[in-house]
Protein backbone atom coordinates (compact mmCIF):
# COMPACT_ATOMS: atom_id res chain seq x y z
CA UNK A 1 0.00 0.00 0.00
CA UNK A 2 1.16 3.58 -0.67
CA UNK A 3 1.19 6.34 2.31
CA UNK A 4 -1.95 8.37 0.80
CA UNK A 5 -3.84 5.05 1.16
CA UNK A 6 -2.20 3.36 4.31
CA UNK A 7 -3.84 7.62 5.60
CA UNK A 8 -7.27 6.97 4.04
CA UNK A 9 -7.42 3.27 5.41
CA UNK A 10 -6.39 4.03 8.98
CA UNK A 11 -8.94 7.38 9.07
CA UNK A 12 -11.61 4.80 7.85
CA UNK A 13 -10.26 2.62 10.97
CA UNK A 14 -10.63 5.42 13.67
CA UNK A 15 -14.46 6.69 11.70
CA UNK A 16 -15.57 2.96 12.28
CA UNK A 17 -14.25 3.28 15.63
CA UNK A 18 -15.83 6.70 16.41
CA UNK A 19 -19.26 5.48 14.99
CA UNK A 20 -19.15 1.95 17.04
CA UNK A 21 -18.73 3.88 20.09
CA UNK A 22 -21.29 6.41 19.73
CA UNK A 23 -23.71 3.59 18.83
CA UNK A 24 -23.16 2.01 21.84
CA UNK A 25 -23.05 5.30 23.97
CA UNK A 26 -26.47 6.06 22.62
CA UNK A 27 -27.49 2.72 23.90
CA UNK A 28 -26.65 3.45 27.13
CA UNK A 29 -28.26 6.34 27.68
CA UNK A 30 -31.11 4.95 25.91
CA UNK A 31 -31.53 7.77 22.89
CA UNK A 32 -34.10 7.43 20.17
CA UNK A 33 -32.95 7.70 16.80
CA UNK A 34 -34.81 10.87 16.28
CA UNK A 35 -33.66 12.68 19.62
CA UNK A 36 -30.49 14.65 19.67
CA UNK A 37 -27.46 13.70 21.76
CA UNK A 38 -26.94 17.20 23.07
CA UNK A 39 -30.96 17.51 23.93
CA UNK A 40 -30.47 14.19 25.79
CA UNK A 41 -27.18 15.84 27.81
CA UNK A 42 -28.94 19.10 28.53
CA UNK A 43 -32.22 17.43 29.69
CA UNK A 44 -29.61 15.11 32.24
CA UNK A 45 -27.93 18.64 33.22
CA UNK A 46 -31.15 19.99 34.05
CA UNK A 47 -32.13 17.45 36.03
CA UNK A 48 -29.18 17.01 38.27
CA UNK A 49 -28.80 20.80 38.67
CA UNK A 50 -32.48 21.03 39.92
CA UNK A 51 -31.96 17.94 42.39
CA UNK A 52 -29.28 19.99 43.71
CA UNK A 53 -31.37 22.76 44.68
CA UNK A 54 -34.01 21.26 45.73
CA UNK A 55 -31.40 19.40 48.16
CA UNK A 56 -29.46 22.47 49.75
CA UNK A 57 -32.75 24.69 49.52
CA UNK A 58 -34.97 22.51 51.11
CA UNK A 59 -33.58 22.95 54.63
CA UNK A 60 -33.18 26.53 54.48
CA UNK A 61 -37.13 26.98 53.80
CA UNK A 62 -37.63 24.40 56.95
CA UNK A 63 -35.64 26.36 59.07
CA UNK A 64 -36.96 29.85 58.10
CA UNK A 65 -40.70 28.44 58.54
CA UNK A 66 -39.40 26.87 61.84
CA UNK A 67 -38.09 30.65 62.87
CA UNK A 68 -41.51 32.19 61.97
CA UNK A 69 -43.65 29.63 63.59
CA UNK A 70 -41.53 29.99 66.85
CA UNK A 71 -42.18 34.04 66.58
CA UNK A 72 -45.48 33.85 65.81
CA UNK A 73 -46.05 31.63 68.74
Amino acid sequence: MSEPEEEKAFSDLIREKIREWMNQYSKWLKIRPNQNLSQKLLHILTRVIVSILVITLSPIVFILLLISFVAAG
